[in-house]
């Protein structure tokens, strides 16, 4: 898969370059500059919390590289898994964590945020935001 040249470099610039693909809630998942890490730790105190979701995510999950041309392989259990392969996907970039929606996902997204958007743009028009 090849990622959006501001995505690429983003990566490029960072000293922690592993990226980590994984699962969460249903999607693929690709953790960057140590933000699988990073979440681990928030469990420190509940070890045996720890451990399972340090071993879901290696269950799911590889490392991976971003190559010369700005291509990722999400690994083929994963894409498989998720009825990834051969598909479009969609990717939101949040918080050092690349999500990679499906078709259906996407769509179920699109439904939640037009349920959701008439009172968000009343409140934001409120606040001054301007379209």
């Amino acid at each position: 898969m090849k990622l959006p040249a501001k995505y690429q470099e983003y990566l490029k610039a960072l000293i922690d370059k592993t990226l980590f693909a994984t699962m969460y809630e249903g999607m693929a998942r690709i953790y960057c500059n140590g933000s699988f890490e990073r979440n681990l730790e928030l469990l420190s105190e509940e070890p045996a919390l720890l451990e399972t979701m340090a071993k879901y995510g290696d269950m799911f999950g590889a490392d991976v590289d971003l190559d010369p041309q700005g291509r990722i392989t999400i690994p083929q259990s994963l894409r498989k898994l998720l009825g990834l392969e051969d598909k479009s996907v969609y990717l939101r970039f949040d918080g050092d964590v690349i999500s990679i929606y499906s078709e259906e996902q996407h769509k179920t997204e699109q439904a939640r945020l037009m349920a959701e958007i008439e009172e968000s743009l009343k409140a934001a028009k409120a606040k001054g935001f301007r379209l």
